[in-house]
Protein backbone atom coordinates (compact mmCIF):
# COMPACT_ATOMS: atom_id res chain seq x y z
CA UNK A 1 0.00 0.00 0.00
CA UNK A 2 3.03 2.01 1.19
CA UNK A 3 4.47 1.23 -2.38
CA UNK A 4 0.87 2.39 -4.14
CA UNK A 5 0.91 6.05 -2.11
CA UNK A 6 4.75 6.79 -3.29
CA UNK A 7 4.03 5.80 -6.78
CA UNK A 8 0.95 7.76 -7.76
CA UNK A 9 1.28 10.68 -5.07
CA UNK A 10 3.20 13.33 -6.93
CA UNK A 11 1.01 12.58 -10.52
CA UNK A 12 -2.18 12.93 -8.54
CA UNK A 13 -0.53 16.55 -6.69
CA UNK A 14 -0.11 17.35 -10.62
CA UNK A 15 -3.81 16.67 -11.70
CA UNK A 16 -4.99 18.37 -8.55
CA UNK A 17 -2.73 21.26 -9.03
CA UNK A 18 -3.78 21.58 -13.17
CA UNK A 19 -7.38 21.32 -12.09
CA UNK A 20 -6.98 24.30 -9.50
CA UNK A 21 -4.99 26.28 -11.59
CA UNK A 22 -7.57 26.26 -14.20
CA UNK A 23 -10.38 26.95 -12.00
CA UNK A 24 -8.19 29.76 -10.09
CA UNK A 25 -6.93 31.17 -13.61
CA UNK A 26 -10.68 31.78 -14.72
CA UNK A 27 -11.45 33.16 -11.43
CA UNK A 28 -8.04 35.17 -11.11
CA UNK A 29 -9.64 36.50 -14.79
CA UNK A 30 -13.04 37.89 -13.71
CA UNK A 31 -12.28 39.23 -10.33
CA UNK A 32 -9.06 41.15 -11.81
CA UNK A 33 -10.89 44.10 -13.13
CA UNK A 34 -12.53 44.86 -9.60
CA UNK A 35 -9.70 43.74 -7.60
CA UNK A 36 -7.70 46.78 -9.60
CA UNK A 37 -10.36 49.05 -8.74
CA UNK A 38 -10.90 47.76 -5.28
CA UNK A 39 -7.08 48.52 -4.87
CA UNK A 40 -6.83 51.54 -6.45
CA UNK A 41 -9.81 52.68 -4.58
CA UNK A 42 -7.89 51.99 -1.01
CA UNK A 43 -4.47 53.06 -2.42
CA UNK A 44 -5.98 56.25 -2.68
CA UNK A 45 -7.70 56.40 0.70
CA UNK A 46 -4.69 56.10 2.54
CA UNK A 47 -2.50 58.29 -0.05
CA UNK A 48 -4.85 61.68 0.36
CA UNK A 49 -2.77 63.99 -1.56
CA UNK A 50 -3.93 64.15 -4.98
CA UNK A 51 0.08 64.44 -5.68
CA UNK A 52 0.36 60.73 -4.53
CA UNK A 53 -2.77 59.08 -5.84
CA UNK A 54 -2.92 56.48 -8.58
CA UNK A 55 -4.81 55.87 -11.35
CA UNK A 56 -3.74 52.65 -12.40
CA UNK A 57 -1.60 49.52 -10.83
CA UNK A 58 0.71 46.48 -11.98
CA UNK A 59 -0.01 42.90 -11.84
CA UNK A 60 2.15 42.44 -9.05
CA UNK A 61 0.87 44.98 -6.36
CA UNK A 62 -2.32 43.93 -6.91
CA UNK A 63 -1.78 40.65 -6.64
CA UNK A 64 0.32 40.67 -3.52
CA UNK A 65 -1.66 43.08 -1.46
CA UNK A 66 -4.59 40.22 -1.93
CA UNK A 67 -2.26 37.28 -1.81
CA UNK A 68 -3.29 36.07 2.14
CA UNK A 69 -7.08 36.88 1.13
CA UNK A 70 -9.03 33.45 1.11
CA UNK A 71 -11.82 35.74 -0.54
CA UNK A 72 -9.95 36.43 -3.40
CA UNK A 73 -7.95 34.12 -6.16
CA UNK A 74 -4.94 35.09 -5.74
CA UNK A 75 -3.96 33.10 -2.68
CA UNK A 76 -5.73 29.52 -4.81
CA UNK A 77 -3.57 30.52 -7.23
CA UNK A 78 -0.26 30.50 -5.48
CA UNK A 79 -1.21 27.19 -3.98
CA UNK A 80 -1.97 25.60 -7.10
CA UNK A 81 1.18 26.57 -8.80
CA UNK A 82 3.04 25.36 -5.23
CA UNK A 83 0.68 22.04 -5.77
CA UNK A 84 2.21 21.71 -9.28
CA UNK A 85 5.70 22.45 -8.41
CA UNK A 86 6.17 20.05 -5.51
CA UNK A 87 4.49 17.03 -7.89
CA UNK A 88 6.62 18.24 -10.53
CA UNK A 89 9.63 17.46 -8.15
CA UNK A 90 8.25 14.16 -7.24
CA UNK A 91 7.03 12.70 -10.50
CA UNK A 92 11.09 14.31 -12.14
CA UNK A 93 12.30 12.21 -8.77
CA UNK A 94 10.38 9.23 -9.70
CA UNK A 95 11.22 9.26 -13.45
CA UNK A 96 15.30 9.65 -11.85
CA UNK A 97 14.63 6.51 -9.86
CA UNK A 98 12.88 4.57 -12.93
CA UNK A 99 16.02 5.67 -14.88
CA UNK A 100 18.29 4.30 -12.70
CA UNK A 101 16.54 1.07 -11.98
CA UNK A 102 16.09 0.65 -15.50
CA UNK A 103 20.07 1.44 -16.30
CA UNK A 104 20.36 -1.55 -13.94
CA UNK A 105 18.33 -3.75 -15.30
CA UNK A 106 20.10 -3.07 -18.48
CA UNK A 107 23.62 -3.64 -16.66
CA UNK A 108 21.85 -6.84 -15.22
CA UNK A 109 20.87 -8.02 -18.46
CA UNK A 110 24.08 -7.39 -20.40
CA UNK A 111 25.86 -8.99 -17.29
CA UNK A 112 23.25 -12.22 -17.85
CA UNK A 113 23.69 -12.09 -21.20
CA UNK A 114 27.51 -12.21 -20.81
CA UNK A 115 27.58 -15.24 -18.24
CA UNK A 116 24.97 -17.20 -20.78
CA UNK A 117 27.59 -16.62 -23.61
CA UNK A 118 30.19 -17.47 -21.54
CA UNK A 119 28.52 -20.65 -19.94
CA UNK A 120 27.67 -21.40 -23.28
CA UNK A 121 31.34 -20.93 -24.21
CA UNK A 122 32.68 -22.70 -21.21
CA UNK A 123 30.08 -25.75 -21.80
CA UNK A 124 31.25 -26.44 -25.09
CA UNK A 125 34.90 -26.49 -24.07
CA UNK A 126 34.02 -28.71 -21.47
CA UNK A 127 32.39 -31.00 -24.12
CA UNK A 128 35.11 -30.95 -26.04
CA UNK A 129 37.77 -31.90 -23.72
CA UNK A 130 34.84 -34.70 -23.11
CA UNK A 131 34.84 -36.09 -26.19
CA UNK A 132 39.74 -35.86 -26.57
CA UNK A 133 39.47 -37.67 -23.18
CA UNK A 134 36.77 -40.16 -24.78
CA UNK A 135 38.94 -40.65 -27.91
CA UNK A 136 42.47 -41.15 -25.30
CA UNK A 137 40.42 -44.00 -23.45
CA UNK A 138 39.35 -45.45 -26.75
CA UNK A 139 43.17 -45.25 -27.99
CA UNK A 140 44.54 -46.71 -24.96
CA UNK A 141 41.74 -49.91 -25.04
CA UNK A 142 40.76 -50.84 -28.57
CA UNK A 143 43.50 -51.96 -30.10
CA UNK A 144 44.71 -55.40 -32.23
CA UNK A 145 46.09 -56.58 -29.49
CA UNK A 146 42.54 -56.12 -26.93
CA UNK A 147 40.95 -57.98 -29.20
CA UNK A 148 37.89 -55.49 -28.86
CA UNK A 149 36.02 -55.87 -32.27
CA UNK A 150 32.92 -55.34 -33.52
CA UNK A 151 30.96 -57.72 -31.87
CA UNK A 152 32.43 -55.84 -29.02
CA UNK A 153 31.77 -52.81 -26.41
CA UNK A 154 33.41 -51.05 -24.10
CA UNK A 155 31.73 -49.52 -20.84
CA UNK A 156 33.08 -47.38 -17.79
CA UNK A 157 30.59 -46.95 -14.44
CA UNK A 158 31.22 -44.80 -11.50
CA UNK A 159 29.61 -45.06 -7.62
CA UNK A 160 27.61 -42.08 -7.64
CA UNK A 161 26.66 -40.13 -4.10
CA UNK A 162 23.22 -42.16 -4.22
CA UNK A 163 24.57 -45.11 -4.15
CA UNK A 164 24.28 -46.53 -7.71
CA UNK A 165 26.64 -47.18 -10.58
CA UNK A 166 26.37 -44.68 -13.43
CA UNK A 167 27.69 -45.31 -17.03
CA UNK A 168 29.96 -42.55 -18.49
CA UNK A 169 32.12 -44.03 -21.30
CA UNK A 170 30.78 -46.09 -23.66
CA UNK A 171 32.56 -47.56 -26.69
CA UNK A 172 31.18 -49.57 -29.67
CA UNK A 173 31.61 -49.99 -33.25
CA UNK A 174 28.10 -51.19 -33.88
CA UNK A 175 25.40 -48.35 -33.19
CA UNK A 176 22.94 -50.56 -31.50
CA UNK A 177 25.13 -51.58 -28.70
CA UNK A 178 26.45 -48.01 -28.47
CA UNK A 179 23.00 -46.26 -27.72
CA UNK A 180 20.37 -47.43 -25.18
CA UNK A 181 20.87 -49.69 -22.11
CA UNK A 182 20.10 -48.49 -18.59
CA UNK A 183 22.68 -45.43 -17.76
CA UNK A 184 22.44 -46.44 -13.88
CA UNK A 185 22.45 -49.45 -12.21
CA UNK A 186 22.05 -50.60 -8.35
CA UNK A 187 24.88 -51.04 -6.40
CA UNK A 188 24.17 -54.64 -5.70
CA UNK A 189 22.86 -56.30 -8.83
CA UNK A 190 24.94 -57.35 -12.05
CA UNK A 191 28.10 -57.74 -13.04
CA UNK A 192 29.27 -54.48 -12.13
CA UNK A 193 28.17 -54.40 -8.49
CA UNK A 194 30.38 -58.97 -9.05
CA UNK A 195 33.23 -56.90 -9.83
CA UNK A 196 32.96 -54.24 -7.32
CA UNK A 197 32.76 -56.64 -4.69
CA UNK A 198 34.99 -59.54 -5.81
CA UNK A 199 38.74 -57.88 -5.57
CA UNK A 200 38.10 -55.81 -8.54
CA UNK A 201 37.70 -58.64 -11.11
CA UNK A 202 35.57 -60.57 -13.00
CA UNK A 203 35.37 -63.14 -15.78
CA UNK A 204 32.42 -64.93 -17.85
CA UNK A 205 32.35 -66.80 -20.70
CA UNK A 206 29.63 -69.63 -22.01
CA UNK A 207 29.54 -71.98 -24.56
CA UNK A 208 25.55 -71.41 -24.34
CA UNK A 209 23.93 -69.39 -25.95
CA UNK A 210 22.86 -65.66 -24.76
CA UNK A 211 19.38 -65.52 -22.49
CA UNK A 212 19.13 -69.27 -22.52
CA UNK A 213 18.56 -71.46 -19.29
CA UNK A 214 21.46 -72.61 -19.35
CA UNK A 215 23.21 -69.62 -19.49
CA UNK A 216 20.86 -67.19 -16.97
CA UNK A 217 21.83 -70.39 -14.89
CA UNK A 218 25.40 -70.13 -15.09
CA UNK A 219 25.32 -66.38 -15.42
CA UNK A 220 23.43 -66.15 -12.59
CA UNK A 221 25.21 -68.25 -10.27
CA UNK A 222 29.10 -66.55 -11.31
CA UNK A 223 27.43 -63.11 -10.26
CA UNK A 224 25.67 -64.42 -7.05
CA UNK A 225 29.10 -66.22 -6.20
CA UNK A 226 30.98 -62.94 -6.46
CA UNK A 227 28.32 -61.51 -3.57
CA UNK A 228 26.24 -59.56 -5.57
CA UNK A 229 22.59 -60.03 -7.21
CA UNK A 230 21.70 -60.79 -10.82
CA UNK A 231 19.65 -57.66 -12.44
CA UNK A 232 16.07 -57.30 -11.56
CA UNK A 233 14.37 -59.54 -14.69
CA UNK A 234 13.45 -57.35 -17.52
CA UNK A 235 16.05 -55.24 -16.84
CA UNK A 236 18.70 -56.82 -18.81
CA UNK A 237 21.18 -56.02 -21.42
CA UNK A 238 20.37 -54.90 -25.27
CA UNK A 239 23.35 -56.22 -26.18
CA UNK A 240 23.20 -60.20 -26.28
CA UNK A 241 26.96 -60.76 -24.80
CA UNK A 242 28.05 -64.07 -23.91
CA UNK A 243 31.39 -62.91 -22.53
CA UNK A 244 32.22 -60.77 -20.07
CA UNK A 245 35.67 -59.26 -18.40
CA UNK A 246 35.63 -56.46 -15.64
CA UNK A 247 38.03 -54.91 -13.73
CA UNK A 248 37.99 -52.51 -11.46
CA UNK A 249 39.97 -48.56 -11.45
CA UNK A 250 42.15 -48.20 -8.08
CA UNK A 251 42.29 -44.87 -6.99
CA UNK A 252 45.15 -42.88 -5.54
CA UNK A 253 43.48 -43.67 -2.08
CA UNK A 254 42.70 -47.36 -2.60
CA UNK A 255 39.20 -47.25 -3.23
CA UNK A 256 37.97 -47.86 -6.59
CA UNK A 257 37.01 -44.69 -9.02
CA UNK A 258 35.66 -47.06 -11.65
CA UNK A 259 34.19 -50.52 -13.49
CA UNK A 260 35.95 -50.93 -16.52
CA UNK A 261 33.24 -53.77 -18.72
CA UNK A 262 34.39 -55.37 -21.48
CA UNK A 263 31.68 -57.68 -23.43
CA UNK A 264 31.37 -60.03 -26.87
CA UNK A 265 28.30 -61.50 -28.73
CA UNK A 266 31.08 -64.21 -29.81
CA UNK A 267 32.12 -66.97 -28.06
CA UNK A 268 35.91 -67.39 -27.35
CA UNK A 269 36.33 -63.76 -28.37
CA UNK A 270 37.70 -61.86 -25.04
CA UNK A 271 41.44 -62.00 -24.65
CA UNK A 272 41.17 -61.24 -21.07
CA UNK A 273 44.67 -61.92 -20.13
CA UNK A 274 45.72 -59.36 -22.40
CA UNK A 275 42.60 -56.90 -21.34
CA UNK A 276 43.93 -57.15 -18.03
CA UNK A 277 47.54 -56.84 -19.55
CA UNK A 278 46.21 -53.54 -20.80
CA UNK A 279 45.03 -51.91 -17.79
CA UNK A 280 48.02 -52.85 -15.44
CA UNK A 281 50.05 -51.28 -18.16
CA UNK A 282 48.16 -48.15 -18.10
CA UNK A 283 47.03 -48.13 -15.20
CA UNK A 284 48.32 -44.50 -13.85
CA UNK A 285 47.31 -42.89 -17.41
CA UNK A 286 43.91 -44.85 -17.59
CA UNK A 287 43.46 -43.14 -13.67
CA UNK A 288 44.07 -40.13 -14.46
CA UNK A 289 41.67 -39.23 -17.63
CA UNK A 290 38.84 -41.71 -16.15
CA UNK A 291 38.88 -39.11 -13.11
CA UNK A 292 39.06 -36.34 -15.31
CA UNK A 293 35.89 -38.31 -17.44
CA UNK A 294 34.17 -38.51 -14.09
CA UNK A 295 34.55 -34.94 -13.10
CA UNK A 296 33.29 -33.75 -16.48
CA UNK A 297 30.33 -36.22 -16.07
CA UNK A 298 29.26 -35.17 -12.94
CA UNK A 299 29.03 -31.42 -14.37
CA UNK A 300 27.82 -32.23 -18.39
CA UNK A 301 25.41 -35.13 -16.65
CA UNK A 302 24.12 -34.87 -13.50
CA UNK A 303 22.73 -37.20 -11.64
CA UNK A 304 19.46 -36.87 -11.26
CA UNK A 305 18.06 -39.90 -8.41
CA UNK A 306 15.90 -41.66 -10.89
CA UNK A 307 17.52 -44.84 -12.99
CA UNK A 308 17.00 -44.52 -16.50
CA UNK A 309 15.87 -47.70 -18.26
Amino acid sequence: MTKVLKAYTFPTMQLIGAILITISTLWYGTWYPSGEKSYISEYNKQHKSIKNQISAATFFDISNQYKFDMGKPVSYTLLSFIIILIGGLGVFKNQHKINLYDNLLDSKKKLDDSYRVEKDRHSETLKNYDSSIDYILQSIFISEESSIDINCRLSIYRMTKDNYFKRFYRYAEQVRYKNGGRIKLPKDEGIIAATWLNGGTFEFSSTNSHNTKAFNTELHKKIRNCGSKPLTEGTGTNMPSVEYFAKAIDGNDGNYIAIVVVESTEKQTLNMEVLSDIISSSENEIKKYITHKQKLDEILNPVTGETNA
